[in-house]
């Protein structure tokens, strides 16, 4: 990884069961770049933000800079609706 590259992935595959939902994903990132993913529902952005956090297990490399930091908000959280819920308590979820 070069000096200016805080976040590099090499061909990561992500499989739940038998289903391979994430296959040979290469790329890198450099200090200072702007990084969007778009696509339509089920094409996997989710699936590869959540192997990148280590929430998912993986196949391949991916390799963060030290001391880089991630921001992630879940799509959806499985709360009661009516269960009352501090920010703290929201916070601890994961």
């Amino acid at each position: 990884m070069s000096e200016k590259t805080i976040l590099e992935v090499k061909n990561l595959k992500v499989k739940i069961g038998d289903a391979t939902l994430l296959e040979n994903v290469s790329f890198s990132v450099n200090r200072g770049e702007a990084v969007i993913v778009i696509g339509p529902n089920g094409a996997g952005k989710t699936t590869l933000f959540r192997a990148l956090i280590g929430a998912l297990p993986y196949e391949g490399d991916i390799s963060w800079k030290e001391n880089i930091r991630l921001g992630y908000v879940p799509q959806k959280i499985d709360l009661e609706r009516d269960l009352p819920i501090t920010v703290n308590e929201f916070f601890k979820l994961y």
